[in-house]
């Protein structure tokens, strides 16, 4: 073999190592981007169907709130969302409210002075296992002296 078979061969080799390598490189890249396009498309779809979900809003009333207005600026900010489909507001504290709540829901929940109210509608919303926030008027140890 005279020097330039062996230059030619290992031009071929290193052009064969260098396509490899590309391949491979663009293989690995393409997974991962499959993967955190598939992880963000998972939570966006989460996202758009609790969109879709009827928002129940729990207000009784209350000594936590300074304002005495109850959850009234909160309530206006929901139903006026254009993202929500639908919000339902339950006042007062009458334990059949918590008939209304069913699987496709999302309940928003005010503490009261009456904590037996809460804990039924907690646990209701807890049994059917849909997603719940807990208002706590602005004072958040609110649970802390009943827990």
């Amino acid at each position: 073999m005279d020097i330039q078979n062996i230059l030619k061969n290992l031009t071929s080799l290193d052009a064969l190592k260098s396509l490899t390598l590309t391949l491979i490189s663009i293989a690995i890249g393409a997974f991962i981007t499959y993967k955190f396009l598939f992880f963000i498309f998972k939570k966006e779809m989460k996202l758009f169907r609790n969109f879709k979900r009827k928002i129940f809003v729990f207000d009784p009333p209350t000594k936590h709130d300074a304002t005495g207005s109850g959850m009234e600026a909160e309530f206006y900010e929901i139903e006026n969302n254009a993202l929500f489909k639908s919000v339902h507001r339950k006042s007062g504290t009458n334990i059949m409210h918590t008939n209304s709540i069913n699987s496709q829901c999302l309940v928003v929940l005010g503490i009261a002075d009456d904590f037996n109210y809460f804990k039924a509608v907690f646990k209701r919303a807890s049994d059917t296992k849909v997603p719940i926030v807990i208002y706590t008027y602005g004072n958040s140890r609110a649970l802390e002296d009943k827990h």
